[in-house]
């Protein structure tokens, strides 16, 4: 094939001085295999034929393929964060077309797809760009021309409150949006209008008078004309129908518990000014009933108390969620306590405890003070209903440079010494083990304890490369990773294709040990990191919590408050809020 096309190439540039060659009575002798003049061999014979052909098809080649031409003259414009796919128009020359970006550049997250003749891929960056595309065919001829799209912000919800309201006065408000593409549609994706006040879809406006007093909780949507979204959540004070209490707290945790970590990685919910407060009084009224919540001694970076037990050290780290842990206990949560020995913080040493030269999983001091600490801490609790102790959050001896087998079984050892600890000072309290990292493959090698107010906990982030791309280390850049999508789950596994049902597959292990050992099962942290693609992360979030009550596990998601704090894990006034939020709902009474 390949000097087929090297023969056309040198025919086609010949090609006008054949025609009229080609049209004599010479064509018509070869045509007609008149008999050769004497003294031409077969193999002149042959060549001559061959040429001749060859000049034929030149003609008729050069004669039927029209000029290669970019028909398309404009792109359309896209969103940050919205899928975009244009098909490039292209007529004459050629197939296959292979697109280039010849000049400057085209919007990140977007390039030529080189299987079709497309522009496809996230945007990522709002603003007007200018290019010119060059499009190549088969036989390698070219044509460019110059493009620009219009790169927009994402649509968002600009209304920062809905005013408050009274019984029997007319009600009016009205939300707004900016970004995106109009015209928006809106949507009530939560909770219930107040009696008597009607919403209009099209124009974003609610009216009426409300007949009930009390307060509403609602979340609404912006849709915009490319089809992105964006939820944001609002309480109307003052109309409404009063909030459903959740059930009252008992020693035993509720029949499920659904709820998420709280962030305390960069506040102090102490400080009653933290702005991170101005989410906590949805929480309980949405239907969330617990908030798990971790401590260990440091604060921002800094040892809490370096040099003194670890007891002290853990009640004075503690002082700064007293008020949080309050608050959540007075509205009928349940508040996880979960210890971790490691502290990560921006621009500070990475710290681990034992923070004065011993290491847990080889020196008897630091586990005798780890378990006297759990004492200590049953102790001071004794009585509170409500408050779950969870023994050690993600277990990592790796951290230590211990191997993995000999950190099992030290963490094999401790957890019975430490639940006897607890129960010897409160025998009622609820405790929760995690098995090494967090990982419920490692709850194969965990030894299951005998008492009855023992739960188990595990982390899922499947696949950890979609979930934490972004976040340095190994992980991808951000917006590179989609889910659906072909990906590994961590570098040095084989790629595969993650969607729900492999999902449900990674959640295997944690389904098959509480089948097995008859025990109750947390799914303590689950989430995505806001690098992520949005619509990404609504499917994936939507996929897992679905599992998670198919399966019947309690769940915790990862992270919330963390809006006012900056972390970029949070679910609040994301598009995928009202799919963690109405799940929560489920908790409410009747």
């Amino acid at each position: 094939m390949k000097n087929f096309k090297s023969l056309i190439d040198v025919r086609r540039r010949a090609a006008e001085q054949s025609r009229s060659r080609l049209r004599n009575q010479e064509v018509s002798f070869i045509f007609r295999r008149e008999p050769m003049p004497k003294g031409k061999s077969t193999k002149t014979s042959r060549a001559i034929w061959c040429i001749a052909v060859s000049c034929l098809i030149s003609v008729l080649f050069v004669s039927t393929v029209s000029a290669l031409t970019i028909t398309s003259t404009v792109l359309p414009n896209g969103e940050v964060g919205v899928p975009y796919n244009f098909e490039l128009q292209i007529s004459g020359g050629v197939p296959p077309y292979n697109i280039e970006v010849t000049k400057c550049c085209l919007p990140p997250g977007l390039g030529p797809d080189p299987e079709s003749s497309t522009i496809t891929g996230t945007p990522e960056l709002a603003k007007a760009w200018r290019f010119k595309l060059t499009v190549t065919d088969g036989l390698s001829a070219t044509v460019t021309r110059n493009f620009k799209i219009k790169i927009l912000k994402p649509v968002a919800i600009t209304t920062k409150a809905l005013k408050a309201g009274k019984v029997g006065k007319k009600y009016v408000g009205t939300l707004k949006a900016a970004g995106g593409k109009k015209p928006y549609t809106w949507s009530l994706i939560s909770g219930t209008l107040p009696e008597g006040v009607s919403f209009d879809a099209a124009t974003g406006k609610l009216a009426g008078i409300p007949t009930e007093g009390g307060s509403t909780d609602v979340t609404f949507q912006a849709t915009d004309d490319l089809g992105a979204i964006h939820q944001a959540s609002f309480t109307i004070a003052g109309i409404g129908p009063p909030p459903r209490p959740l059930p009252p707290l008992s020693d035993d945790p509720a029949a499920r518990l659904r709820g998420a970590t709280i962030d305390n990685s960069y506040c102090c919910w102490s400080d009653p000014n933290y702005p991170g407060w101005k989410y906590m009084d949805r929480f309980p009224r949405w239907g969330g009933n617990v908030f798990s919540l971790m401590f260990k001694p440091f604060l921002q970076g800094e040892p809490v108390l370096p040099g003194q037990s670890l007891t002290k050290r853990l009640m004075k780290a503690l002082e700064q969620y007293v008020s949080v842990m309050d608050w959540a206990l007075q509205r009928n949560m349940h508040v996880i306590l979960r210890f971790h020995t490691i502290e990560i913080y921006p621009r500070t040493p990475f710290r681990i405890w034992p923070d004065d030269g011993r290491v847990l999983w080889t020196d008897a001091s630091a586990q005798d003070e780890f378990v006297q600490a759990w004492a200590d801490l049953a102790k001071h609790f004794k009585g509170k209903k409500g408050i779950i102790f969870n023994l050690l959050t993600e277990p990592q001896p790796w951290r230590d440079a211990i191997p993995q087998d000999l950190g099992q079984q030290v963490w094999n050892t401790l957890i019975p010494r430490l639940i006897d600890a607890i129960r010897a000072e409160d025998p009622e309290r609820w405790i929760i083990v995690e098995p090494l990292t967090g990982d419920a493959t490692a709850f194969a090698d965990l030894v299951v304890s005998t008492d009855p107010k023992v739960m188990y906990e595990f982390h899922f982030y499947e696949s950890h490369l979609f979930t934490c791309q972004g976040c340095g280390d190994f992980f991808p850049p951000a917006g590179t990773v989609t889910y659906p999508g072909w990906t590994p789950d961590v570098p040095w596994e084989p790629t595969r294709y993650w969607d729900k049902s492999a999902l449900e597959q990674a959640l295997l292990p944690a389904i098959n040990f509480r089948d097995a050992h008859n025990v109750r099962v947390i799914a303590g942290e689950f989430g995505t990191v806001y690098y992520a693609p949005m619509d990404s992360r609504i499917r994936w979030t939507t996929d897992v919590i679905d599992l998670l009550e198919a399966y019947g596990f309690d769940w915790a998601y990862f992270i919330y408050g963390a809006v006012a704090s900056g972390d970029g894990w949070s679910f609040e006034g994301t598009p995928f809020e009202s799919v963690v939020t109405s799940k929560y709902a489920l908790n409410l009474p009747p």
